[in-house]
């Protein structure tokens, strides 16, 4: 209580009298470096203490497998990406625009690279956990990501649950918001997939 912080953005170093006072979470931009200075009326002023240099933000995977820059990072960085799992870095595939050509089990991964720029977290996206809403033996299943091929397996007998499902693969699919019959005493199991982006987790329910 009753300390105040001071911050810059510019390069300059914040004093007790200088910088913008703190009051609230902020966004940085790429490449800039935040310095700061915490002082109270009878203390001693604390050191400055410097960040390193703002990444540029990870780049988004939108649904249909294009690519965008956030707009606090440059909007002429380089995206690079990668299809086979490995880490992208400035060696791999360059993209330029439009939907990435992927299959099922192919993950998205990217990068944002500007040269005097620190080069931005690895990006990818996952689907969406399933979500079962069960009433009576009667179970709605639906995921939030569009688009998604959602994979189910159930119960042979009751009181035994059934293996995970996997992701692409022939399992037994329902549609996006359709129901599968649940009998007493059965498990169903449910893995969402969707080319370019990673599986989700499975969702489980019982019909007690």
């Amino acid at each position: 209580p009753g300390v105040t912080i001071r911050y810059t953005i510019d390069g300059t170093t914040p004093t007790t009298e200088s910088g913008t006072v703190y009051d609230a979470p902020f966004q940085a931009e790429a490449n800039q470096v935040i310095k700061a200075v915490a002082y109270r009326s009878g203390y001693t002023t604390s050191p400055v203490a410097t960040s390193a240099a703002v990444p540029i933000p990870v780049p988004t995977i939108n649904a249909d497998r294009t690519i965008s820059l956030s707009a606090h990072g440059p909007n002429d960085a380089t995206i690079y990406y990668t299809l086979d799992g490995s880490e992208p870095t400035d060696e791999s595939s360059i993209y330029t625009s439009g939907s990435i050509s992927a299959t099922c089990g192919q993950t998205i991964k990217a990068i944002a690279v500007k040269a005097t720029y620190t080069t931005s977290a690895v990006s990818y996206s996952t689907v969406a956990t399933p979500t079962i809403s069960l009433s009576g033996s009667t179970a709605t299943i639906s995921c939030a990501t569009t688009g998604a091929t959602l994979r189910y397996t159930l119960s042979e007998t009751a009181g035994t649950p059934p293996a995970n499902p996997e992701a692409c693969t022939t399992a037994e699919t329902v549609s996006n918001g359709g129901t599968v019959t649940v009998a007493t005493g059965k498990t169903l199991k449910v893995i969402a997939d969707m080319p370019g982006f990673a599986p989700s987790g499975v969702a489980t329910a019982t019909n007690e």
